[in-house]
């Protein structure tokens, strides 16, 4: 899947990447332009477990992909800042 538009920016190719920190951190995912850097906004993984005291994200492939198509769509609708 790579229905992403250029860059808003610089007009470079952009990627969709995955954060599944180790630890403690943002779980998600975003578009990331390889030649510049810009970043899209991140989007959630959203399926919550509360166990206990514990409250984590299971991160599957449906909701992995889930945010893949919600970070392209974000990415998508972005536009140029004339600033």
């Amino acid at each position: 899947m790579n229905g992403l538009k250029p860059c808003p920016f610089c007009g470079g190719h952009a990627e969709i990447k995955v954060y599944n920190p180790k630890y403690y951190g943002t779980v998600g995912v975003s578009v990331v332009c390889k030649n510049c850097g810009a970043r899209g906004r991140l989007a959630g993984i959203n399926d919550v477990v509360i166990s206990g005291n514990t409250i984590s994200t299971p991160i599957t492939n449906d909701t992995v992909e889930r945010g893949r198509r919600q970070a392209a769509e974000l990415w998508n609708r972005r536009v140029k800042s004339n600033v």
